[in-house]
């Protein structure tokens, strides 16, 4: 078909449309159809086509001269408002209009339109029977000749939308609410570790902390406690319930306690490119409770029990060491008397006399009654308590006994910096007597420190793990030990303090301690002078009774 015929088509179509208009067709719309066939010029859609297209669009679609007077309504604007084309053609657009919408929003829209500019925004309006709703609107001049003619306004009806939204809106408020005003601290983590979510007490610990996200030192920690088991948790999206965690905040603050909670689980990713295939990320919403008040009480009862205890185990460690060491030093004279009577008694055979019948008798008596009283002390002898090994923590030891011996170290005003290795393994050992074994090195270094006439009082107390090897070196800044005495720093009952004070026991005691869990001790200089005592504990033990 050439243009001619094809313009000629839909001028006919045009033409016949206005011939016979469909009843209710405005005369405002018939108006400027008319004007359209006249100006219709090759090519484009016939102006019915326009007028179908309009008519049938799912948008309410409404013209107004520039007195906002409504000369046209599509089917739309009637499903939208209620009211029929024959009811609004003629009135002004503002019988829709609302109190509740401002005026000052009527003024920006005028202002907008005056300017030959498109208005867009919200309109509270009122339907034919009273109820309201809300309108999203777009309001566009139409130019004739270079001049606005008419208005051009398409609105939707968005209130079902706004109600959503405002519901979704105040339920994060009510949750935001409820986790604030709730004394645990909950933190939502994405799936690439971000914090999306938090309340008010978790803000606290980023201020107490002061680190910039604390569920990150939580989430090492709960890895180091709850091991393998934390990824398997994470895996099949599991939770987990009251994992204690202790944390050692830099700078000499106290150590803070806290039960944690935590739960993974899947939601839909929110990404455009997710909407026809659906895509969950796990993500964890842990929960932190402070126990630090709590814990802190238990620790007092169990340092009462471990000091009663320590004492106790001490008393008898401190006895049998003193018998043996009184065993051992008797045992010299008398094996001494054994052999000057071996010497006697010879002689006596050789020289077939009896002058040495006398002394012989003496000696006798005094090897007899030695005997005896080396029996009775060995009778003496409290028996060692056997508890039998499991996994102990060093750190927590150290801790322990140092809880004990506090009132010690205040009256001597020695200062302590402790620096403990996060996450040391447990060894398999016996509790009570690594403790026993710290205390008394630690007294020894009290004791030293005690001697320091000038300048502060410290000690220094540090854990790390070498290979399998779990170190604890405990330094003081007092005199030292000379480099010849080290050794004998291990007798019994020997001293190196002025006017030979003390009975010289506690190396002694941990040495024999140490020994008995097949580790090592050693005596250095400290970082600072003074003396450096080293623990080395092998991490398996060859007694079997810890796996």
């Amino acid at each position: 078909m050439s243009t001619t015929v094809r313009h000629m088509s839909e001028q006919t179509l045009i033409s016949d449309f206005l011939a016979a208009p469909p009843e209710g067709t405005p005369e405002a719309v018939l108006d400027l159809l008319r004007a359209g066939l006249r100006e219709q010029r090759g090519g484009g859609v016939p102006m019915r086509i326009f007028y179908e297209a309009v008519e049938q669009s799912p948008i309410a679609t409404s013209i107004t001269d520039t007195a906002a007077n409504i000369l046209y309504a599509n089917r739309a604007f009637s499903r939208v408002t209620g009211y029929s084309m024959r009811d609004v053609i003629g009135r002004n657009a503002s019988m829709l209009s609302d109190k509740n919408t401002p005026p000052e929003v009527y003024r920006d829209l005028w202002s907008t339109v005056s300017k030959r500019q498109i208005w867009r925004g919200q309109l509270v309006n009122r339907r034919a029977l009273g109820e309201r709703y809300l309108a999203e609107l777009t309001i566009a001049p139409v130019f004739s000749g270079g001049e606005v003619s008419h208005y051009l306004a398409m609105h939707r009806d968005i209130t079902q939308e706004h109600e959503t939204q405002q519901g979704l809106k105040n339920q994060k408020r009510v949750v935001e609410s409820v986790l604030d005003m709730t004394p645990t601290a909950i933190a939502l983590l994405a799936p690439d570790g971000r914090v999306i979510l938090d309340n008010h007490a978790y803000k606290k610990l980023v201020g107490d902390m002061q680190v910039a996200e604390p569920a990150f030192t939580f989430i090492d920690q709960l890895h180091a406690a709850l091991g393998p088991r934390f990824d398997e948790c994470k895996q099949r999206g599991g939770t987990f319930q009251n994992i204690e965690v202790l944390i050692s905040p830099k700078g000499g603050r106290r150590e803070r306690w806290f039960s944690c909670f935590g739960n993974w689980f899947d939601m839909e990713e929110t990404g455009v490119e997710n909407y026809f295939e659906g895509h969950e990320s796990r993500y964890l919403l842990l929960a932190i409770n402070e126990i630090t008040h709590h814990k802190l009480q238990q620790e007092e009862l169990r340092a009462a029990a471990i000091h009663s205890l320590t004492l106790q185990q001490e008393l008898t460690q401190s006895l049998r060491e003193v018998i043996s060491a009184a065993i051992f030093q008797f045992q010299t004279p008398l094996n001494l008397i054994g052999a000057a009577t071996g010497i006697v008694q010879r002689r006596a055979t050789s020289e077939g006399g009896t002058e040495q019948e006398p002394m012989m008798r003496v000696l006798g008596l005094a090897l007899r009654e030695g005997r005896k009283v080396i029996d009775t002390l060995r009778s003496s002898l409290p028996e060692r308590i056997d508890e039998g090994r499991g996994a102990v923590n060093i750190n927590q030891v150290v801790r322990d006994t140092l809880a004990i011996i506090t009132p010690q170290l205040l009256k001597q005003g020695v200062v302590v910096d402790w620096l403990p290795t996060a996450h040391l393994p447990n060894l398999c050992a016996v509790e009570s007597q690594l403790r026993t074994a710290v205390k008394k090195v630690l007294e020894n270094a009290v004791e030293a420190l005690s001697q320091k006439r000038d300048g502060e009082r410290s000690l220094r107390i540090k854990t790390n793990q070498v290979g399998g090897v779990v170190e604890l070196s405990i330094m003081d800044n007092g005199p030292g030990i000379p480099l010849d005495l080290r050794l004998r720093a291990f007798e019994p009952f020997f001293t190196t303090k002025a006017g030979g004070g003390g009975l010289g026991m506690g190396l002694t005691i941990a040495q024999e301690i140490v020994n008995d869990h097949q580790g090592t001790i050693v005596l250095g200089e400290g970082e600072q002078g003074g003396c450096r005592v080293t623990l080395r504990l092998p991490l398996k033990s060859t007694h079997g009774e810890c796996k």
